[in-house]
Order: structure tokens, then C-alpha cells, then sequence
């Protein structure tokens, strides 16, 4: 059984946020011989992947608004990141201190070199896993600075016409 969500470390933007160790606990109970695998990504090109993934979704606020770090306790309402969510040294001594086996791997790993990261996966989880298809295929183009504060003008608009029919029109259109 795999199970796998990015909820599970614990995301904030829209989703009410999820608290990391209140999820450790219960992946434990349900599952106390598990073994762990943990995707980390860089925090800052995550962080500014979720800002241009909220832009496209509707975020008007600056990037300088969308991530703070106030001593946030659980759950966030607001929509946008806050840092407890990026500390991965507390997130893995939190799953290494619950199961057995945790392993850790880097986003940017897979990036550099698939080949090379799909070897030492393989190796390390012990299992036959072939690269497959063209990694530099973008699948999610990323949108661009410029895109970005285009956007972000737009939306300042979409909370007032969006509801219309016209407004639904051309808010769906981008």
C-alpha cells in the first residue's frame, strides 16, 4: 500500500491547513510498521511555485503577503504559506522519531539527474523502477514574472464581476 499526499507535511494556501504531527500520529496508529518516504523540494522555489499556482487561482496579494513566519500555531485561515510548514529538519526527526524506516529524497535530486535519483531510489526502497519518457518534457509550464503581475492586476476585479455572466467569461477564459 502506498499512500502519498502533500498534505501530509502539512500546506496552508486555501486548504485550511493540516497539522504535520497530528498526521504522524495517525499514519502511525493506522500503519505502525510503515515505512516512510519523504519528497522534500527546495523552500524557496516551492514557495514561489505555490504563489504563481495561487495567482492563476485568483491571489491578487504581493508575494511579500503570501509567506510569514509569526509563530503560527494551526490551523491558518489566511491564504497564504507560513513557515512551519518549510521546516523540514522538524519534519523528518518528527517521522524519524515515529517509524522504523524513513527515507528522504530531494525534488532538485530528480531534477539534476533523473537517471542517477531513479538508481539510488530504486537501491535504497529496494525496488526494480525504470526511468521512463523525456524529463525535460515540461508537463506544468510555470508562468512567468510578468504573467504573474498581469494576473495579479485581473484578479483584484474577479471578486466583483467573476459572478456574472460576462465576468464568468472572461475569468474562465484565462
Amino acid at each position: 500500500i502506498i499512500l502519498s499526499n502533500e498534505l501530509f507535511v502539512g500546506q496552508s494556501l486555501n486548504l485550511k491547513s493540516t497539522n504535520r504531527t497530528r498526521t504522524a500520529r495517525r499514519l502511525k496508529a493506522l500503519f505502525p510498521e510503515a515505512e516512510i518516504v519523504l519528497f522534500l523540494r527546495n523552500q524557496l522555489s516551492l514557495i514561489q511555485s505555490l504563489y504563481a499556482i495561487g495567482v492563476y487561482d485568483g491571489l491578487y496579494i504581493q508575494p511579500e503577503a503570501f509567506f510569514h513566519d509569526e509563530n503560527s500555531s494551526y490551523p491558518s485561515f489566511e491564504r497564504n504559506e507560513i513557515a512551519e510548514s518549510y521546516k523540514y529538519l522538524e519534519l523528518v526527526k518528527l517521522y524519524e522519531s515515529s517509524f522504523k524506516k524513513v527515507e528522504v529524497f530531494l525534488f532538485e535530486d530528480f531534477k539534476d539527474d533523473a537517471k542517477y535519483f531513479i538508481s539510488d531510489f530504486s537501491e535504497r526502497l529496494n525496488v526494480d523502477l525504470k526511468l521512463e519518457g523525456d524529463k525535460n518534457q515540461k508537463v506544468n509550464r510555470s508562468l512567468g514574472e510578468r504573467q504573474i503581475k498581469h494576473l495579479r492586476r485581473i484578479n483584484k476585479f474577479k471578486p466583483i464581476f467573476g459572478g456574472s455572466g460576462l465576468g464568468s467569461r472572461i475569468f474562465d477564459s484565462l
